[in-house]
């Protein structure tokens, strides 16, 4: 912006991710890298913690040890698992959507969508299941991936 945040206050509401924020958000997954020097991570914090305290859809984040701003331009190892990563989580939501879709059809209720049915607190991404969910690796650094159960 070509202005300071005190003198386009309403400039800067609007193009906050936070003022998007509401029940009717769809999933969510926020991918952002700890070492990211133009939007530091706290506001990724921030943003993920309000999804989840508006919305009742997967809100899941995944924090990148050693990641710059668009850490992804180049590809690395590291994207391979961020992309992979992702593509279970569109996966998930989409598998959600059309049990969804399947049971409206044939009037029973759903069953809660996969990524919410991770058998502990916190999913992560890209190794096998196990308890406490994924873990993907960048190089000999895990990248956490935490979304958390709704509890009904």
């Amino acid at each position: 912006m070509k202005a300071a945040v005190h003198e386009a206050p309403d400039a800067y509401a609007k193009a906050s991710p936070l003022s998007r924020v509401s029940a009717a958000a769809p999933p969510f997954f926020v991918i952002h890298g700890d070492l990211d020097s133009l939007v530091p991570v706290e506001e990724a914090r921030h943003f993920c913690a309000a999804l989840r305290g508006a919305t009742r859809q997967a809100v899941v984040y995944a924090e990148i040890p050693g990641a710059q701003h668009a850490f992804e331009l180049f590809p690395s190892l590291r994207t391979t698992f961020v992309i992979h990563g992702v593509e279970r989580f569109l996966a998930s939501v989409y598998s959600g959507y059309l049990t969804a879709e399947e049971s409206r059809n044939d009037r029973r209720p759903a069953p809660a969508p996969a990524v919410e049915a991770v058998a502990s607190s916190e999913a992560c991404l890209d190794t096998p299941p196990k308890e406490g969910g994924y873990s993907a690796r960048t190089g000999n650094t895990p990248a956490r991936i935490t979304q958390p159960v709704p509890s009904e």
